[in-house]
């Protein structure tokens, strides 16, 4: 039997056991930081994915306003001629006509052509302004998808805690006493033969 030899083997089997907690630690932290690193990768494409998305809107949008700018203006034109080929008081100035009910009718129809082009204006504003509703709109969603989408990577993973180290037993004590027990253990037999 060798002296502190039970000591010694605690001290090695803390040390083995301390020693596969710490790769234990370290192996989950590196599957954390794996999986972290696969959910940046994600972030980052679906943050991608919602600024292409978010143009795709702005393009569609861009697309319905002139649209509608593009109409109002070819109705504009139609109406421009169509007015003019059929303006009462186009014919009676050709005709050489004049007096107060000729002027009458001259602002009766600059009249109407001007509620005419208010209500195509009046169209192109609103269209506008839906355009302008619709940005905000989809601007204040992706904004909140981007948010949602950091969420899942805002915090870094940390290690575990680290197991505490071992405490080792004291060999040179653990040899004394084994030594006293020896000596004890002779003494008695000693003892036991005389």
């Amino acid at each position: 039997m060798c002296l502190g030899a039970g000591a010694r083997a605690a001290n090695k089997a803390a040390k083995r056991r301390y020693e596969y907690d710490m790769k234990v630690r370290k192996r989950k932290h590196m599957n954390k930081l794996d999986v972290y690193k696969t959910q940046i990768n994600t972030y980052k494409e679906n943050l991608d994915e919602i600024q292409l998305g978010l143009g795709r809107t702005y393009a569609a949008a861009q697309t319905r306003l002139n649209r509608v700018k593009d109409a109002a203006w070819q109705r504009n034109q139609k109406f421009a001629i169509e007015s003019l080929q059929n303006s009462a008081y186009g014919r009676a100035m050709a005709q050489g006509k004049t007096g107060r009910s000729i002027k009458r009718m001259g602002v009766m129809e600059a009249a109407r052509i001007g509620r005419y082009y208010a209500q195509t204006n009046a169209a192109i504003t609103d269209a506008n302004e839906d355009f302008m509703l619709g940005v905000k709109t989809a601007r204040r969603k992706a904004k909140a998808a981007q948010r949602r989408e950091f969420s899942n990577v805002w915090l870094k993973p940390q290690a575990d805690v680290a197991p505490p180290r071992p405490v080792y037993q004291n060999v040179g004590q653990a040899m004394f006493m084994d030594a006293l027990g020896i000596a004890q253990t002779a003494a008695s037999v000693y003892s036991g033969f005389k």
